[in-house]
């Protein structure tokens, strides 16, 4: 009877240690918990812990099912992209880093909503975390601390208040129950009971023990599912000059105007595309509002450090003139004194 192979069989081989993914795939650990987030896939628990109790485990179907993302190629591409910016950004090379930046290669997840939504029911019955983490959001103030953007806090508020205003158009509501935790709403769309949460209009108190890297890559991921649903909800389309305006860049209320009418009355993939644009639109003048804000800091930074170099020449300058007016003062008394003494024993010697 052959002997078996160690690691060929059982827990062994059906479960790996998330180094060894990060190993097999390459990717760095923020990297690999935002691809796990987005494709649906946790960690699992063997009954046999064969590498060790402490560590984590993945099944090996769902690496391999990730080693063939094409999420994965993009990341790395976008990793690469953005040291060549910020090698541009401490050269001062404000053109190429404009240049590096209009060639970001655009993130889309729609390929990803598919997969885990195959139809609009799915999707309907996984909504009421998607929107408990909107209303979250959008009560939360914007913070550098946490790394919470003003631009993601603003999207959310936008998308929760478009489904309130869809659920209250529709007459969908049916239940309502308040508890300390907050306002708890349900509401009946295409037959399926939806269920989410909206915390109490008061100060929010922001957990230190609380990774928001992690909740915002859920939240990229339900703004994506959001759009995809108002996409297929609304019955209106938009015509074609109305996309062409949204592709040209149209701002201010038009835009607005342009995202509600998205979001709550446009045609299936078309509505899903122009919110899409919008968003990404907007994005963009946020990384070129950013980039401005860093190039004003970074010359007042410049001013400021030369005033003081200045400063300091000044001062450096008038405590050598104060060491040589010392010096020049010294020795004009040491000439008066020995002429006094002089003078002394002339007088001595007369006295005599």
């Amino acid at each position: 009877m052959l002997k078996k192979k160690r690691g060929k069989e059982g827990n062994a081989a059906k479960y790996t240690t998330r180094n060894q993914a990060l190993v097999r795939l390459q990717l760095k650990l923020a990297d690999f918990r935002r691809l796990c987030i987005l494709k649906g896939i946790h960690p699992r628990e063997p009954k046999k812990k064969t590498k060790g109790a402490h560590k984590t485990y993945y099944h090996v179907k769902d690496i391999n099912f990730l080693a063939h993302e094409p999420l994965l190629e993009l990341q790395r591409e976008l990793r690469a992209q953005r040291k060549k910016i910020r090698k541009a950004k401490g050269r001062l090379e404000t053109e190429k880093v404009e240049r590096l930046e209009r060639s970001l290669p655009r993130v889309s997840l729609d390929h990803l909503v598919k997969e885990r939504y195959p139809s609009f029911i799915d999707a309907l019955r996984d909504l009421d975390d998607a929107l408990t983490m909107l209303h979250l959001f959008a009560t939360l103030p914007a913070d550098a601390t946490f790394r919470i953007p003003a631009k993601r806090v603003n999207n959310a508020r936008r998308l929760s208040l478009e489904w309130q205003a869809y659920v209250t158009r529709t007459h969908a509501l049916r239940k309502v129950f308040i508890s300390v935790k907050g306002i708890y709403y349900q509401a009946e769309v295409v037959g399926q009971q939806v269920t989410w949460l909206v915390p109490h209009q008061l100060m929010q108190v922001m957990p230190t023990d609380v990774d928001f890297r992690v909740m915002l890559t859920f939240l990229e991921f339900y703004e994506e599912d959001e759009k995809e649903e108002a996409g297929e909800e609304g019955e209106g389309g938009e015509s074609e000059e109305e996309e062409a305006e949204d592709e040209e860049g149209a701002e201010g209320e038009e835009e607005k105007q342009g995202a509600v009418q998205a979001a709550a009355g446009a045609d299936g993939e078309d509505g899903g595309k122009a919110m899409a644009r919008m968003l990404m639109s907007r994005k963009r003048r946020g990384l070129y509002d950013a980039m401005q804000m860093g190039r004003a800091k970074k010359a007042a930074g410049v001013a400021l450090l030369h005033e003081r170099r200045l400063k300091a020449a000044a001062a450096a300058g008038g405590a050598k003139g104060d060491a040589a007016g010392g010096g020049a003062a010294g020795s004009g008394a040491g000439k008066k004194g020995g002429q006094q003494a002089k003078k002394g024993k002339q007088e001595k010697k007369s006295w005599r």
